[in-house]
């Protein structure tokens, strides 16, 4: 109450759709057209990239799960060789056996860390296209409430 218009009726945020005239409309419904195009074009140059990221990332850490699988097996079959041997050494394989079940551990931390590391980056790649598409979603709900003011 100061004499000064609130802000919901400002020319550039009309407390109605009669407030304006017909070219003020006109300007508007240009300006949040112009607006979401420039948004999904951002959007639709930016979600490929993320894709190929996302697929090049996963591929790097695909040798990596590869050599912790591989860990888990060597590991496993001395291991078992070991328990094997066990019992014609009368013990003195034991040592080997420990040695395969730390093998054994190793691979399946080494593939658990690649798995993790996999799902962080989806994670994260999914988080950027769920920000497009918000910004999209918001743009054309505010074109929409504009135009059914």
């Amino acid at each position: 109450m100061d004499g000064q218009p609130a802000e919901s009726d400002s020319p550039e945020n009309p407390r109605n759709l009669s407030d304006l005239r017909l070219p003020e409309l006109v300007d508007r419904i240009r300006l949040l057209h112009e607006e979401f195009r420039l948004n999904a074009s951002q959007i639709a140059a930016d979600s490929p990239q993320v894709l190929l990221k996302l697929q090049q990332l996963s591929k790097e850490k695909a040798p990596g799960k590869i050599a912790g699988a591989a860990l888990g097996i060597v590991g496993g079959t001395v291991t078992a060789v070991g328990a094997i041997g066990a019992l014609f050494t009368f013990g003195a394989t034991l040592p080997l056996m420990v040695a395969g079940a730390a093998i054994a551990g190793s691979g399946g931390i080494v593939g658990a860390g690649f798995s993790l590391a996999d799902h962080i980056n989806e994670k994260r790649a999914v988080e950027q296209l769920q920000v497009g598409k918000r910004c999209l979603t918001h743009t054309s709900t505010t074109t929409l409430s504009f135009l059914y003011m």
